[in-house]
């Protein structure tokens, strides 16, 4: 690892490493892009500036740096050297945005102790937007639009259970026929009540 290969990703990408990520890069001699465990893959030096740009990472998340990822559609990130920030940060690469952004750990030799996780159940912080979204569904709970449409889903449940049982023949003819008339009358009566009750992510985002 040498400092013109640091320089050189620092000018591509115009920003500054932090030193507790050069010291990762040296220490590791990570030249080439590696993986740590089954799912953490961290980029070698000659291909940060590439994926960095690939995914137009300081355009939609300036300050941040992607150093690898999970195998799939989630970056883990790290912030510029001015932020002073020793933090690691997973983010979706499908829509970039730091609200929805989450701390995978405190520091990277911490991270590294863990085993680098990086799948999203094993964040010691949830990102600012699921923790709103995690608010809202309590919210949520507590209205009518809830109940009426758990309720609706139960009703939905019912019928779908006596169709398998017909096909499984579980049951007889005449069981079934009336079986799905009541919940079909059910699923009517249900319905005619309906006051404009809203899904949670209609209901969410009124």
């Amino acid at each position: 690892m040498t400092d013109p290969a640091i320089e050189a990703i620092q000018q591509a990408l115009d920003v500054t490493l932090p030193a507790f990520y050069i010291e990762f890069l040296q220490q590791h001699a990570l030249e080439h892009t590696r993986n740590f465990n089954d799912l953490t893959s961290l980029l070698g030096v000659e291909d940060v500036v590439q994926r960095n740009r690939d995914y137009e990472i300081q355009r939609w998340m300036p300050g941040y740096i992607m150093i690898g990822n999970d195998s799939g559609d989630y970056g883990i990130l790290v912030r510029d050297a001015v932020t002073n920030d020793p933090r690691i940060y997973l983010a979706g690469l499908g829509v970039l945005s730091v609200d929805d952004t989450a701390i995978l750990d405190h520091s990277i030799a911490t991270w590294a102790e863990r085993g680098y996780p990086c799948d999203s159940e094993e964040v010691i912080e949830p990102s600012p937007y699921t923790r709103q979204r995690e608010a809202a569904m309590e919210a949520y709970r507590l209205t009518p639009d809830y109940l009426w449409h758990q309720r609706a889903g139960e009703l939905q449940l019912e019928l779908n259970t006596i169709e398998k049982a017909k096909a499984g023949k579980a049951i007889d003819l005449k069981t079934y026929l009336a079986r799905k008339k009541e919940i079909q009358a059910n699923i009517a009566l249900h319905e005619a009540n309906n006051d404009g009750y809203l899904p949670f992510h209609q209901w969410w985002m009124r």
